[in-house]
């Protein structure tokens, strides 16, 4: 780890550098209404579905540092994380972002760890990760815990589109409105797609009645696909 004052210098370097022109747009940033309505499996199989796009290089990374799930989804069993690439974003190479990752064909997963309840990831460590990954992967999913910390308020910053997913039941929606207001009020609602979850034909909330209740178009609908979803789980994979 780099000496705290130098650690701060560079800190401040990489605050005042200008951004290069040749990083991807391409950066999708998954936030939920609240926990469990499914963002991970949407992050997850989104990313894995792109990887299979040809020379389409993607990158998902868990930030959700209290009950990330994309570790476990895919069974990975890396030492590294989120933590340690952000403690290394001042200094990051190819070297060393190979040893942090854990790659699936053309998938690189950087997981999100352990719990660590205390640990802070500062505005300038995501500014300085984002663009070494922004020069070397096409699609960057970046999975958030929906707590809306400071450094997942960075990252939504900088992505291209938030993809917010709700399922249709009353406190999900409720929260979902709560975050709309609070991504207007930092000016990020233009970037805002909604994606209903676990959609199914007994749903008591009708699709047309959550656009209504959001005040904006649902972007896709998911099907309800709990025993693919099961079998996904248990081995390992994104679901066929």
């Amino acid at each position: 780890r780099l000496e705290p004052r130098l650690r701060d210098r560079e800190r401040d370097a990489a605050e005042r550098a200008p951004r290069l022109a040749d990083l991807t747009e391409h950066v999708f940033a998954f936030l939920p209404s609240k926990a469990g309505v499914g963002t991970s499996t949407v992050a997850l199989n989104l990313s894995a579905a792109l990887a299979l796009l040809p020379e389409t290089r993607v990158l998902l990374a868990d930030f959700d540092l209290n009950s990330g799930m994309i570790a476990f989804m895919l069974k990975l069993d890396s030492p590294y994380s989120v933590t340690e690439a952000a403690e290394n974003a001042f200094q990051m190479d190819e070297n060393l972002w190979r040893q942090l990752i854990s790659t699936r064909g053309n998938l690189d997963v950087l997981p999100s760890g352990k719990i660590n309840l205390g640990y802070r990831i500062e505005p300038a460590q995501v500014h300085n990760l984002l663009d070494f990954v922004r020069r070397h992967y096409k699609v960057i999913c970046l999975d958030l815990s929906g707590n809306l910390e400071k450094y997942s308020v960075e990252i939504m910053h900088e992505a291209r589109l938030i993809f917010l997913v709700v399922t249709a039941e009353l406190p999900s929606l409720h929260l979902a409105r709560e975050k709309l207001s609070f991504l207007r009020s930092i000016e990020l609602a233009d970037r805002v797609q909604i994606v209903l979850n676990r959609t199914s034909k007994r749903d008591i909330i009708s699709a047309e009645e959550v656009e209504r209740l959001l005040g904006q178009p649902i972007f896709c609908r998911l099907p309800n696909e709990y025993r693919g979803i099961h079998k996904a789980l248990a081995e390992g994979r994104p679901v066929e």
